[in-house]
Parts: structure tokens; C-alpha cells; sequence
């Protein structure tokens, strides 16, 4: 694997594939930006060919208002910047201060024609741009969702199902009761055009099948210790029980081994009853003879269940098949493109044969691309990039990433889309000084990931050769100080049980959002809290209910807050309620009754006493 070397922008060359691993704090915009000027000055590329790629709509702004502020930073401050950056003096070395101005000047004039998008921005951009050799229609209609299209389809599939002679409808209809219930399971099968791998019947049958023979040979193998064990130690009468239960077991076992339909008759399972043994004193070689049966008899109660399952999703899987294809007609039909549709039309077109000359049409217009937020690539849009730059000499492909985040698919994202884009890149490099957090929080983050050898590569950490680097604290960061000095940075926080039990009762979330509530107010109190406010706190939940157990829990201590996730419908609010009776006030103010509403309304702070003498007052 190739070894990532420190990044420094004036230095890293521009053509060539880069991946740039960037952790969170780390300057990533602030390099773009400066590889992006030495594109314009050293390349002397217009602001229309260097493509850069990143995917929400706001980091898309961003970076163009950051791109923006740098170039004319640079123009402005260039004499006193060429003389006192090393960034700047290594450019001003290799290009004239007129050519400079010039260059710069001309990319502010077209800045607003920039090559800066969303990857799905960039799809429709091509597929518009290049509608004779994509195929796709000029007016071709914008959907970002196309729910209604595959309910259809599906409620097609459920009603031709149904109306077949065969069982098929009610084999699917046990697991997946109505349409609602398929899309909801299988949603992005439905969406992909990848095929759709099973494990088939007949591998649950023969795994199970050699499970029982396999238990079979080990009670035959040790028939002596159990006899002794467990037969012959106890009174006569019990132990024509004892033969006559391991008799009735075996025969079992012969069954199903020759038939797993038999799996319908109960396993007479008394003879291998961890009770009749526990006192035993060769209770752990008992245990382990009875490891085998004991799979068994775990796998016999769920086996019919899995085939009936595998039984229909191997009919789900026909039925996925023509329920995309019955997508695509309706979309073709109605002239419609989804999102995704963007992304696995132009991934299509490139990987045909004549999608060479597509790959080099955009190569032409774009020689250099920077991708940010690379981690969240998934396969598709991976190989839309890999056509269109990884055959190229010439090319300049910088992306931006961080394998940590790839882990969690974020956006779709694909770890191993991303390693595989690692191994086939000319350069690594990497971004390892945070510029956001102290010393103290870094040193601790360090420790996190590294244990001891804080300041040694993790290899361990991840695994899939995710690497862990050692962050280093910038020079600012090691400036700044804890908020309470008692404390180190960051801590790990154990709630005590009063049961001792291993799971966490629901209800116990409230205690610890108390906690959590309780905290802050210390945090607020102590000495050395400097300039600490609200906004400064930041509470990490996992779902919707532990926001309403940590928000009421703040309520109570006196703080206010805000709900930053919450999805709850806006039109069903108070505010909502309130705002709509002031707006038919204002609309029907000739209506007594909807303007005396409107006075009333929360919103207004129009007190009581007044109300009532406007009441009573005509001419008011």
C-alpha cells in the first residue's frame, strides 16, 4: 500500500491521480482553494475547465464563495503576499506578477460560470449538454422522487400475482404483506440495476443436513461417557427413561437427516436437557458432545421458516426485475429523470464501448477535476470518474476524502469504492494538522484510536487497511484552554445500575439526560468557564425520543434549546397555528371575528386589559 506523504500545497504536483485524506479540522477547504489557484496560474486553466465536484447544494456554494474570496485575496495582496507566504512566493517564482493579474482577473470575470457542482448537478449538466450521444431527451422532466411510479408498479406486480393459479402470491404475502411492506424491505434493490444474488433453498437444506449428521456422528462417537453419565448412575426405572429418551432423539435425527420436512414432528430434545446435567461433575465434556444437537435444535425451529423465505425472495427477485423494467418504461413514458436516474444513465453511457469518446469529450472540457467529500462516492459514480480521468496522462485528478467517514456509507458511500480508488492512485497525501480543537482534545482523540502509541500510524483500528494518522494540534490550538481545568478534555462518562444487568432499561434514558442537563449548569457555574455560552454546546443523540428526554430534561433546569433534526410537520405547530389566525385577521379584517382572533393570537403581545376596552369601545 503506498505510504500517504504530509500535503503541501505549493509542492504536490498537479497532474497525475492524488487521493488527499483529510480529517475533520484539517484545512480541506483552505487547500482546495489554493490548489485551485495554481491551476489558474500555473496550468492556466479557465475557471470553466477545472470541475470541481462535491455533494450537497450548500458545500457547492461554499466552496464557490471560497474560491471567490481567495482570488481576489490573492489579487489584491499579491505584492505583499509574494514576498511573505511560501505558497505564494513558489507561484510568483514560476509565473509573472502581469500574467498574474491578468489570469486572475479573467477568472473573476467568469467565476459565475465556474465548473463547480454537485456530482448529480454535473450528471445533468452532461446529459444535457451531450443529449445526442447520452440519449436522454432535452425536455426531459426533473423528479426527485419517483414514489409514486414505483408504488404503481408494485401494486401491478401484487395484482398479477394475485390473479395467477399458482401459490406464489401467498408465499411472498406471509413475509410482505401489501406493496408498502416490499418497497419498504427492498427499496434500494429496486432502485439498482445490479442483479440480485440468493442463498438458494437447497444450500439451507444441506447446511442443515450435515449440521445433523454431524451431530449424529458425535453422540455416536461418545454413546460410552454419555451411557455412564447419564444412564447408568441413575435408579433402574429411570434409566429405561434415559434409553428410551436417547433412542427417540437418534431416530430423530435419522429422520430429518434423510427428510427435513419431518422438521414438522417436535424434537424430542428431554435427553439432552441441560438441567439433567448441571451438577455433573463431567458437566463441560457433556456440553460440549451436546454442542452439535444443541445447533440443531436452535436451527429446526427456524429452517421451515427460512425456506418458505427463500422461496419467495427468490419470486421477489423476478418480481424486482419486472417491476424495474416496468419503472424505466413508465419514466421513458412520462419523460421523467430522478436524481439517481442522473447518475446511472451517464455511469451506463460510459462504460459501453462508445462511451469512450463520451469520456474524452469531457476530459477535453474538463482536464482537471477536484472531487471533495470523495468518501461518499459510491461504486456508480466512482466509475463515472474513473472513466473519465484514470486512462488519461495528462490528467489532474485530486480527490478529497476520508476513509474514517467512509466506514458508515454515509450518502450511499462505499468504503471499499474508496480503497479501491486508493490502490490505483499515483500520489497519497495527507492532511494531519487540526486547526479547530486544543491540544488537550486532539491529544485525548490521539489516545482514542492509537492507546498508547499516540503518536504511531494504527493500522488495527478500522482494518480493511483504513488507516489511523496521528493528528497534530496546530500551533493556535495549543493556545487554547479548557473550559474547567479539573477536567480532561475528553472523558468517558459511566452510569452506575442499580440492577447490575447488562441491558439498560428505555426509561433509564431519562436519568441520564438529567445528567446531561445537570452538567451543563456546572459547566455554566464554574470558575473558569471564560466566555462560555449556549450556542457553544453541542448534545449528540440517537434518535428523536432521546432528543424529547434530553430537550425536557433542559426545560426543567432552566435552558433553553433547539431541536436541530427535528422533523416534526412545521404546518402542525403552534407557531403555525398562531401565525395563520394573525395572517386571516390581517386578509378578513372587516370579519369581527377574525380580526378579534388575530388581536388575541399569542404572536401579538397586545395585553388582555386593552383587548377588552377595544372590545367595548365602537370607535376604537
Amino acid at each position: 500500500m503506498m505510504k500517504s506523504k504530509p500535503l503541501i500545497a505549493h509542492q504536490i504536483p498537479l497532474l497525475g491521480k492524488h487521493l488527499i485524506e483529510a480529517s475533520a479540522g484539517t484545512g480541506k477547504t483552505f487547500n482546495i482553494t489554493r490548489l485551485y489557484l495554481r491551476l489558474l496560474l500555473e496550468q492556466e486553466l479557465t475557471v470553466q475547465q477545472i470541475l470541481v465536484m462535491t455533494f450537497t447544494k450548500d458545500a457547492t456554494e461554499e466552496l464557490r464563495g471560497r474560491i471567490d474570496n481567495f482570488i481576489r485575496y490573492a489579487l489584491n495582496h499579491w505584492h505583499q503576499l509574494s514576498q511573505s507566504d511560501e505558497f505564494f512566493i513558489a507561484i510568483n517564482d514560476k509565473v509573472p506578477i502581469k500574467k498574474v493579474q491578468l489570469l486572475l482577473k479573467q477568472a473573476l470575470l467568469f467565476l459565475d460560470e465556474a465548473a463547480i457542482y454537485t456530482i448529480h448537478g454535473f450528471c445533468k449538466s452532461v446529459l444535457t449538454q451531450h443529449a445526442f450521444t447520452t440519449g436522454v431527451a432535452f425536455n426531459a422532466n426533473m423528479d426527485n422522487q419517483s414514489q409514486g411510479i414505483q408504488l404503481n408498479a408494485v401494486e401491478d406486480w401484487y395484482r398479477q400475482l394475485a390473479s395467477d393459479k399458482s401459490d406464489q402470491f401467498l408465499m411472498v404475502a406471509e413475509f410482505w404483506s401489501s406493496p408498502q411492506a416490499l418497497i419498504s424491505h427492498f427499496s434500494r434493490a429496486i432502485h439498482q440495476s445490479s442483479p440480485l444474488q440468493l442463498v438458494p433453498e437447497s444450500d439451507l437444506i444441506k447446511n442443515f443436513t450435515e449440521l445433523v449428521t454431524h451431530s449424529i456422528s458425535t453422540l455416536n462417537a461418545h454413546k460410552e461417557q454419555l451411557t455412564n453419565h447419564l444412564i447408568l448412575n441413575k435408579p433402574v426405572a429411570e434409566q429405561h427413561q434415559r434409553e428410551a429418551e436417547l433412542d427417540s432423539l437418534m431416530q430423530w435425527l435419522a429422520d430429518v437427516e434423510l427428510d427435513h420436512q419431518t422438521l414438522t414432528k417436535p424434537m424430542p430434545d428431554a435427553f439432552i436437557d441441560g438441567r439433567r446435567y448441571g451438577r455433573s461433575t463431567q458437566k463441560l465434556l457433556i456440553k460440549e458432545i451436546f454442542t452439535p444437537v444443541n445447533e440443531v435444535k436452535k436451527q429446526a425451529k427456524l429452517l421451515l421458516k427460512k425456506i418458505a423465505k427463500a422461496k419467495a425472495l427468490a419470486v421477489v427477485r423476478q418480481g424486482i426485475y419486472q417491476i424495474r423494467a416496468a419503472i424505466e418504461k413508465q419514466k421513458l413514458t412520462t419523460n421523467i429523470l430522478t436524481f439517481d436516474d442522473l447518475i446511472s444513465r451517464l455511469y451506463q453511457q460510459l462504460v459501453t464501448p462508445q462511451g469512450k469518446h463520451l469520456a474524452q469529450l469531457l476530459f477535453d472540457q474538463f482536464p482537471v477535476a477536484l472531487v471533495d467529500e470523495f468518501q461518499d462516492t459510491d461504486p456508480q459514480q466512482f466509475s463515472i470518474i474513473r472513466s473519465i480521468y484514470y486512462h488519461q496522462r495528462q490528467a489532474g485528478l485530486f480527490m478529497i476524502g476520508d476513509p474514517k467517514q467512509a466506514i458508515y456509507g454515509f450518502r450511499g458511500g462505499d468504503v471499499f469504492a474508496y480503497l479501491s480508488a486508493r490502490q490505483d492512485c499515483d500520489h497519497c497525501w495527507l492532511m494531519d494538522t487540526n486547526w479547530r480543537s486544543s491540544d488537550s482534545m486532539i491529544t485525548g482523540y490521539n489516545r482514542l484510536f492509537c492507546g498508547d502509541n499516540e503518536n504511531q500510524l494504527s493500522t488495527k483500528t478500522f482494518g480493511y487497511g483504513i488507516e489511523y494518522y496521528p493528528v497534530k494540534a496546530s500551533d493556535q490550538a495549543i493556545n487554547k484552554q479548557l473550559i474547567d481545568k479539573k477536567y480532561s478534555s475528553l472523558q468517558f462518562v459511566h452510569f452506575a445500575l442499580q440492577d447490575q444487568k447488562n441491558t439498560v432499561n428505555q426509561e433509564f434514558r431519562k436519568e441520564m439526560a438529567t445528567w446531561c442537563a445537570n452538567e451543563i449548569v456546572r459547566l455554566f457555574n464554574a470558575p473558569e468557564k471564560n466566555t462560555i455560552v449556549a450556542s457553544d454546546i453541542a448534545l449528540l443523540v440517537r434518535d428523536g425520543r432521546e432528543a424529547l428526554d434530553v430537550k425536557t430534561a433542559l426545560t426543567l433546569a432552566g435552558l433553553p434549546s433547539v431541536f436541530l433534526s427535528n422533523k416534526s410537520n412545521l404546518l402542525q405547530s403552534e407557531q403555525t397555528t398562531q401565525l395563520l389566525q394573525l395572517l386571516k385577521g390581517i386578509l378578513y379584517s372587516e370579519s369581527e371575528r377574525f380580526f378579534s382572533a388575530a388581536i388575541a393570537c399569542q404572536l401579538l403581545p397586545y395585553p388582555a386589559e386593552k383587548f377588552y376596552q377595544l372590545k367595548n369601545d365602537q370607535h376604537a
